[in-house]
């Protein structure tokens, strides 16, 4: 499976984000055939390229006739259904426009029906938001992942006044995401660069393993030796990287004189200190006494602490432990909005990937699907049922693809 990573480290922003998409494929995409599929007469699409601390980069420019509409997120929804973008196009960028307009609605109070685009931004981001998706259908199947995202500092000149950095609709947009601040006085980071970001990526970090078959960067407009803001994406193919592995310590010990209670208090003890999993089995020992088998996993450099910890919390006075290696599958977790009973809840999915980038398993966290249960009322298996239908197919094990 094809992994698209973003570096974000020195900001984000629309432009910057399809510049480096544009520099990444091969051969680079005709911006003529985008532009046949939307409305937006007299609009240009210019790609050049742009060295920054002697790194070419590169640059790409919108340019819009001046005179343009007061736009509203109906418009913008509208413009995009009235395309010839297909349907997965058209939902996932609905989804950053309104997630846009709601940081802007919420940081203004008004509804979301009274925010507007202002004049030529609403051209960028109708661009920046399609354009992102249309380039991504290129890449072919991939996941999305992304690093920190740098936000800069200082102040910003905005329609509403001077505002520090990063300004309010960012603050909304960042909410969930890795930042941090600097590393220049400046905005780094754009509203539609951190809505596209936190729509796209499901997983955020250093860049994960793989053979890395494409690299890209994009200059933004500000730019330059000294402030090299740039986003950088790399095409990385897992087919061929290898499991991760892991080195664990795995503890046993037999226990004949607790109640089930103690145990369970035991158990949670241990987990709560690090262990990785702990469990018990039943079974009988000598004098025909019924006992419980006590076994736990922890990292391997926790072995001594967790044979203490046994000890105190079970009065056991003998521990086996033994080294073992443990492969695991590539995984991640990442989090979408669902509506239940007309509200929104934020449920966090998980997924496991097998060889290939295979999905083996994905299913939504059961704690999420128990705040929501509890705070409706109604039972789990409603709420899950619920949850699997927005969020698509439903495998044999409960989960979702």
């Amino acid at each position: 499976m094809r992994t698209l990573h973003f570096e974000c480290t020195s900001g984000v922003a629309g432009d910057m984000l399809l510049a480096a998409m544009h520099d990444a494929l091969d051969p680079q995409p005709d911006w003529s055939e985008f532009l046949a599929r939307l409305d937006l007469s007299g609009v240009e699409i210019h790609t050049s390229a742009k060295r920054v601390a002697g790194i070419v980069c590169r640059r790409l420019e919108i340019s819009a006739p001046k005179a343009q509409p007061l736009r509203h997120l109906s418009d913008l929804l509208a413009l995009g259904r009235q395309s010839s973008f297909s349907s997965r196009i058209r939902e996932r960028a609905e989804a950053v426009l309104t997630d846009l307009a709601r940081a802007e609605a919420k940081v203004h109070g008004l509804d979301l029906d009274e925010v507007h685009f202002h004049e030529i931004g609403a051209v960028d981001t109708i661009v920046d938001v399609y354009g992102f998706f249309w380039l991504l259908e290129r890449f072919g199947p991939c996941r999305v992942t992304a690093s920190a995202v740098a936000l800069g500092s200082g102040f910003v000149d905005t329609v509403h006044g001077r505002l520090p950095v990063p300004a309010p609709a960012c603050v909304e947009l960042a909410k969930g995401l890795p930042t941090m601040s600097g590393p220049w006085e400046m905005e780094l980071a754009t509203p539609t660069g951190l809505a596209l970001i936190r729509n796209a990526a499901s997983a955020f970090g250093p860049m994960p393993s793989g053979i890395m078959v494409m690299a890209g960067c994009g200059a933004g407009s500000r730019a330059s030796d000294e402030r090299p803001s740039m986003v950088r994406a790399f095409g990385l193919d897992s087919d061929q990287a290898m499991p991760a592995n892991d080195r664990v310590a795995v503890l046993t010990t037999m226990i004949d004189d607790l109640t089930g209670e103690d145990m369970g208090g035991a158990v949670e003890a241990l987990l709560e200190a690090g262990a990785l999993d702990a469990y018990v089995l039943t079974g009988s020992g000598k004098k025909s006494r019924p006992v419980m088998e006590l076994t736990v996993m922890a990292p391997e450099g926790m072995a001594g602490e967790m044979v203490r910890l046994v000890m105190r919390v079970t009065g056991s006075l003998g521990v086996r432990v033994r080294m073992e290696d443990r492969i695991i599958a590539e995984r991640e977790t990442f989090e979408a909005e669902v509506i239940v009973e007309g509200r929104a809840f934020r449920v966090r999915i998980k997924i496991g990937y097998g060889e290939g980038g295979q999905v083996l398993r994905s299913k939504p966290e059961f704690e999420d699907l128990r705040v929501i249960a509890d705070q409706i009322g109604i039972g789990l298996p409603e709420v899950r049922a619920a949850v699997n239908r927005q969020l698509g197919r439903v495998d044999p094990a409960g989960g979702v693809f």
